[in-house]
């Protein structure tokens, strides 16, 4: 039964991809607004953590670089236990994630049961067919039911600190060849696995068409993983275009974002991102599932070629890997121009 009543101080055991970082936002949110009162903390990893420095919804951010090995993990259970927090509610689905949340005497603590998950749960929630299928969102969001929470946001958040704002002008500032024209974003790597990407010769020949066209100057972005791939699009291209792979910090990559009229993405954490401040996105899909991981906003467009062997959720291709390969550039131009030319349907993909 679900129970409603005021909490004092609210834990939250955050997840460790900043995709799914920011779709944690929706439940946050809902969080707040049901428990205006509570202290609400976030325990997450530092490399996801400026997702969250700007949100009214947290008080306090508790990051560290690992919960691996058993001197991190007494760690976490110390500077939980010294907080005494009444409700701790844990999001991922690993053991170790549950485990500080338990040795820090949390009182009640929720979280997806399995793999012996529910031994360190007061409420243990079934991972059932139904929410395994659902968007992250919502799977998310369904860890609030046992507080009588069933309603949440239909838009996911990111607030931009004043100095990420300058920051990002400044760069484009110093950056762009044709700061007259709209820019297109585009990111071009996916840290899961290369069965994720799109080829890097076709992003390059749709910055060059952009570019030639008129249309648009191209913004490519990425984390420091994916510089060098970023660098063999920009000399592919042939075109003059903006590489901002591996300059920025999660806040500044949100500012830039927010300075495209479009932004081309895999399936990857920026693409939430993008989601996330208002960007219209045209998201390229092959081996992973459309329906868990796709923009949770309205405005978005989805190109896929429904593979009958995806989503296979694989690193890497076993085969041919024609679910991408399948995908020509005149496919995600002409989404893009649409666009670019204000075509976007509100309702699509919602």
């Amino acid at each position: 039964m679900a129970r409603k009543k005021e909490y004092r101080r609210i834990l939250l055991r955050g997840v460790n991809w900043l995709g799914d970082a920011v779709m944690l936002t929706p439940a946050m949110r809902a969080l707040r607004e049901a428990q205006p009162g509570a202290h609400i903390a976030i325990l997450c990893k530092k490399s996801v953590a400026e997702v969250y420095r700007n949100n009214p919804c947290i008080n306090e951010i508790i990051s560290y670089d690992s919960d691996k090995g058993i001197g991190n993990i007494l760690y976490l259970r110390r500077v939980i236990r010294e907080r005494d927090f009444e409700l701790a509610i844990v999001f991922p689905r690993s053991f170790r994630s549950a485990l500080p949340v338990y040795l820090g005497k949390v009182r009640e603590r929720i979280g997806y049961g399995g793999r012996f998950r529910g031994l360190l749960l007061t409420d243990a929630i079934p991972r059932s067919e139904e929410a395994l299928t659902t968007h992250r969102v919502n799977y998310y969001a369904r860890l609030l039911r046992p507080l009588g929470i069933e309603k949440i946001p239909e838009r996911t958040e990111l607030p931009i600190d004043a100095e990420s704002q300058k920051w990002a002008d400044d760069f484009l500032a110093g950056q762009r060849r044709h700061g007259e024209r709209k820019l297109a974003g585009m990111l071009c790597g996916a840290t899961y696995g290369a069965a994720k990407q799109w080829l890097s010769e076709r992003f390059a020949e749709l910055a060059r068409r952009l570019t030639e066209a008129g249309l648009a100057e191209a913004l490519i972005v990425g984390g420091p993983g994916e510089v060098e791939l970023a660098r063999d699009v920009d000399r592919e291209a042939r075109a003059p275009l903006v590489n901002a792979a591996g300059k920025t910090s999660v806040l500044q990559l949100a500012a830039l974002i927010k300075r495209c009229s479009v932004f081309v993405s895999n399936d990857t954490g920026p693409m939430h991102v993008a989601d996330a401040v208002g960007t219209p996105i045209v998201a390229i899909f092959g081996p992973t599932d459309i329906v868990t991981t796709r923009p949770y906003g309205a405005g978005h467009r989805i190109i896929t070629v429904n593979p009958k062997c995806g989503p296979c959720l694989l690193r890497t291709c076993p085969t041919d890997h024609f679910c991408m390969e399948d995908i020509m550039v005149d496919d995600v131009e002409k989404v893009v121009r649409e666009i670019l030319a204000g075509k976007v349907d509100e309702a699509r993909m919602k």
